[in-house]
């Protein structure tokens, strides 16, 4: 009895004074000390509403964009509807040589990531839901002048990837619904660069 007391208090201890301290050491000593500096193509503008709640649509079925986000969702939207955006995006990129400390920076064109999604809720099957979402979660063009250092290895790099999805839900009980779909993904990437010459 008296050993299994000694290890609930370390238990206690570490979890509970020990642990946390560490994991505020360990999170100031990756943000303060290191910087972090990244580009991707992930675009996260997949409906006007979602971005509002930070892109919570997998637990909130706020329009037809739960198409996207959660499929089961689906039957428990009230209504049919039908939802198109599209999000401007401006990128902008600096490179700094790290021997000369010459900048370049990129010319990108802006992005246009959109979606579209059609949901219907037929009247007589109220438990019934299908509809199609067409959005662009990855896409983007990055794109340097012709005489920046990197110039060999890329000038610009574009990319445009569609989901195409057909969804259908079915709401067992008010609590619970199934849904299922599949994602057809047509996409096209473009990488030219510039070629070294030798000789004549």
């Amino acid at each position: 009895m008296y050993i299994l007391i000694v290890r609930n208090e370390w238990i206690y201890l570490l979890i509970m004074r020990i642990f946390p301290w560490l994991f505020v050491l360990f999170i100031l000593s990756i943000t303060e000390i290191n910087s972090f500096f990244s580009q991707g193509f992930q675009v996260n503008f997949q409906g006007q509403k979602q971005q509002g709640v930070g892109c919570a649509g997998s637990a909130l079925v706020q329009d037809a964009s739960t198409l996207f986000f959660n499929p089961a969702g689906a039957g428990f939207s009230k209504k049919s509807e039908v939802n198109a955006a599209c999000t401007p995006v401006f990128g902008n990129i600096m490179y700094v040589d790290s021997s000369t400390n010459e900048v370049y920076r990129s010319e990108n064109p802006v992005g246009t990531p959109l979606n579209l999604y059609v949901l219907q809720k037929p009247k007589k099957q109220h438990r019934l839901a299908y509809g199609l979402s067409i959005t662009t979660p990855f896409g983007s063009t990055v794109q340097y002048s012709p005489n920046w250092i990197g110039r060999f290895t890329l000038t610009r790099l574009s990319m445009k990837i569609f989901h195409i999805q057909p969804t259908l839900a079915y709401k067992i009980t008010d609590n619970l619904s199934l849904g299922v779909g599949f994602v057809v993904c047509p996409g096209k990437v473009n990488q030219p660069r510039l070629v070294i010459s030798f000789g004549g």
